[in-house]
């Protein structure tokens, strides 16, 4: 079904293995993107388990650069803290 969806709307899928679960995994992905809580991300995929949801939601480095970076902001707004935000700087660099 979600084979003859992407034909249909003409997206090439030549050397893919294209199959309902794919819509799901993309699915997922993206409403862990958007920051849905998983709570509703389980009820809109419909999977009855935290692991079984989880499988899917692993955060790549352009998640852990935005935490890092939400990190560093909130640490400017303390004046006392100086060396640990030069030390977050340097870890986000690596990212």
């Amino acid at each position: 079904m979600f084979k003859n969806i992407c034909v249909e709307c003409e997206i090439d899928i030549k050397g893919r293995n294209i199959c309902n679960h794919s819509g799901r995994k993309t699915s997922i992905i993206e409403l862990f993107d958007l920051r849905v809580s998983e709570n509703t991300g389980m009820a809109i995929t419909e999977h009855y388990s935290i692991r079984g949801y989880r499988v899917y939601i692993k955060p790549n480095n352009n998640h852990k650069r935005e935490a890092l970076s939400d990190i560093i902001n909130r640490l400017e707004e303390f004046p006392l803290l100086p060396f640990l935000v030069s030390t977050l700087f340097f870890i986000l660099k690596f990212y």
